[in-house]
């Protein structure tokens, strides 16, 4: 068999076979070298042949994503900056609870339609923040429960009547009205004509002294008595002495505001 094929090869034989081979495989180099543009099409790349280190920075843009194609995994950290974020793009449902801080919070961002009823706590509200022109003077209730038969005027004081057999000086007056009752006195005239018309109040059909004083001078020796008729109109005014004991009706009030009862 190698005589066999010894006879047969030749100088001529072996130099036409290896033009051949050389022939052949330089063309297919040939070939891969001189590739027209965009003649590689998908069919020609095998799947997964295009890996990252393939891709060049900036080559894929926005028209090459299929919409929903980019997850919350495949965000990095931080990547979303504000100048990615389109304008009204974020709505409440997007945003984690706890997610906007203190620090988040422009100044006067948060105006009082953004405030839920009731949001806003005894704990949120700073020292000293509410002043007397916040308060709204509809919204004070006091009670009126000292002594039991005080009556609330709505934006004045509670007012009471007390009785003293034999009747009392204007001292003495004073003096039944804080039994019990610190801090209670004597109405003055304005208040007696304010309030006796109102009805509840036990102040009507009576003569009593009111904390104004008659007189002039350091020592004034009267003060000013009312008398009011059965529909609370005060129909007199008149000085009556300090000492007099002719009143045994004694009209008294207190502001439960500023000076506080035990049980108000």
């Amino acid at each position: 068999m190698k005589k066999t094929l010894r006879g047969h090869l030749t100088y001529a034989n072996v130099i036409s076979t290896l033009c051949l081979f050389l022939v052949l495989g330089g063309g297919a180099a040939l070939a891969a070298n001189q590739l027209h543009k965009n003649s590689v099409g998908a069919k020609q790349i095998k799947k997964n042949a295009v890996i990252a280190a393939k891709i060049k920075n900036g080559a894929v843009t926005g028209n090459k994503l299929a919409d929903n194609a980019v997850t919350a995994s495949k965000i990095a950290g931080e990547a979303v900056t504000t100048g990615k974020i389109a304008n009204n793009s974020l709505t409440t449902g997007k945003l984690a609870n706890g997610a906007v801080t203190t620090g988040k919070l422009a100044d006067n961002a948060v105006t009082t339609g953004k405030l839920a009823n009731e949001a806003v706590t005894t704990g949120k509200i700073a020292n000293d923040a509410v002043t007397g022109a916040k308060v709204n003077e509809g919204s004070l209730h006091f009670t009126c429960n000292n002594p039991a038969d005080a009556t609330l005027i709505l934006g004045g004081p509670c007012v009471y009547k007390r009785t003293v057999a034999g009747g009392a000086t204007w001292e003495e007056a004073i003096q039944a009205c804080q039994v019990g009752v610190p801090g209670a006195t004597l109405p003055t005239v304005a208040q007696v004509e304010a309030y006796a018309r109102l009805g509840g109040v036990p102040w009507k059909e009576v003569t009593a002294f009111t904390s104004d004083l008659a007189g002039n001078g350091p020592n004034p020796s009267g003060a000013w008595s009312v008398a009011v008729n059965n529909e609370g109109i005060v129909v007199v005014i008149i000085g009556t002495p300090l000492s007099s004991k002719t009143q045994t009706d004694i009209l008294c009030e207190y502001n439960p505001a500023t000076d506080p009862t035990p049980g108000s």
